[in-house]
């Protein structure tokens, strides 16, 4: 199940013509800089957006403009590393459900580094990577909200 719904939302999201990543990517981090999950951060670790993941330029813009620190993650054998540690990570994902659950590329390095994190861990989709609920298996865990093109799941689990 899995793996058909990871398959099925990439070649969507990888369907999309550049200037359609540029504008929805422009919204979401719109929307995602309306909420105050800046405000309080000292340190917030984005990502680097491959295969039509929405952008995060606007919103490293606006931390820098402000004051916080941008990280990126790195892959250290089976673990992300981040340097300097973050207080606030925005999470890419293939799939994101209401419950803040997300589907990524199957590998596990967000959930493994999640586990022991502590701070605000926020989503970023298009809105066709949104669902009702997603298969779930116990190591992984959910996100504090995920942002959209149109909505906000906020406070879905509270870290």
């Amino acid at each position: 199940m899995k793996e058909s719904l990871r398959r099925y939302l990439l070649s969507v999201r990888e369907s999309l013509r550049p200037e359609e990543i540029l504008s929805r990517s422009e919204r979401i981090q719109q929307r995602f800089l309306s909420r105050p999950w800046l405000s309080s951060a000292r340190t917030i670790a984005l990502y680097n957006p491959i295969r039509g993941e929405v952008q995060t330029g606007e919103i490293a813009q606006a931390a820098v403009r402000m004051g916080i620190s941008v990280c990126f993650p790195k892959i250290v054998g089976e673990s992300l590393d981040f340097s300097p540690r973050p207080d606030l990570i925005v999470v890419p994902g293939i799939a994101f459900d209401a419950s803040g659950f997300r589907l990524g590329f199957g590998k596990g390095f967000y959930d493994r580094f999640l586990k022991g994190f502590g701070g605000p861990t926020i989503g970023l989709a298009y809105d066709f990577q949104l669902r009702d609920e997603l298969p779930r298996d116990p190591w992984d865990h959910p996100l504090a909200a995920v942002v959209s093109e149109s909505s906000i799941f906020g406070g879905c689990h509270e870290r």
